[in-house]
């Protein structure tokens, strides 16, 4: 039920993104400059968009698996972008995570259980803006490393490594910041010597919320 309810969200948003896009009529083409309406100044982004330059961003998030492994993790990423036009931007990140990651028992056992670790991935990050408009969709990914920093001693021979993580979601920009929800693949390299193949490194599906200064 919370799958079907974040899918259906999430194309109620990317709906309104071109609603919003079509939604022009010939009367605002009519209006003088005498004569600005407060409809038009309303559907003027909060703040500027930003054409051409160095373009800093602190994102606050949580991410979360959609899938039967159900990993999360909560932090806050710090990236240096440059962007080349009003579509592209390139550039890389530092953050610091709080994870949950599914660990099994041993293999005897097969039981699952969760076990929280301090995390730091320094990656590359592009991000590709479809519309300059307050609610913006966009293409996103992440590509780096992630060093893990375990709080408990059952974790500590567990090793994470790359990972790669695309996404397709929407910006709804606000005077102060800026709200994003995207859903995407992630894949993360581990190894940890008591858990079973399938879970030395990963694949999700996840969706995160997040907002950015």
């Amino acid at each position: 039920m919370k799958k079907l309810f974040f899918v259906l969200s999430f194309a109620f948003v990317c709906g309104s993104a071109f609603a919003q896009e079509v939604k022009e009529t010939p009367a605002t083409e009519e209006t003088t400059e005498n004569q600005a309406t407060p409809a038009t100044q309303e559907a003027e982004p909060a703040k500027p968009w930003r054409v051409k330059g160095f373009e800093p961003q602190v994102r606050i998030f949580l991410d979360e698996g959609l899938d039967k492994q159900k990993n999360l993790s909560l932090g806050v990423d710090f990236i240096a972008s440059y962007r080349f036009n009003e579509i592209f931007r390139l550039g890389g990140g530092v953050g610091v995570q709080y994870v949950n990651l599914r660990f099994d028992e041993p293999k005897q056992t097969l039981k699952a259980s969760y076990e929280g670790a301090v995390a730091i991935p320094l990656f590359a990050n592009i991000k590709v803006d479809f519309l300059r408009k307050k609610v913006s969709p966009f293409f996103a990914a992440d590509c780096g490393y992630l060093f893990y920093l375990p709080l408990k001693d059952y974790a500590k021979d567990n090793k994470m490594g790359v990972f790669v993580r695309p996404s397709f979601g929407v910006d709804i920009r606000f005077s102060k910041c800026t709200l994003c929800i995207d859903i995407a693949y992630k894949y993360q390299a581990r190894s940890f010597e008591n858990a079973t193949d399938a879970y030395n490194g990963y694949h999700q599906i996840c969706q995160s919320f997040a907002v950015s200064f």
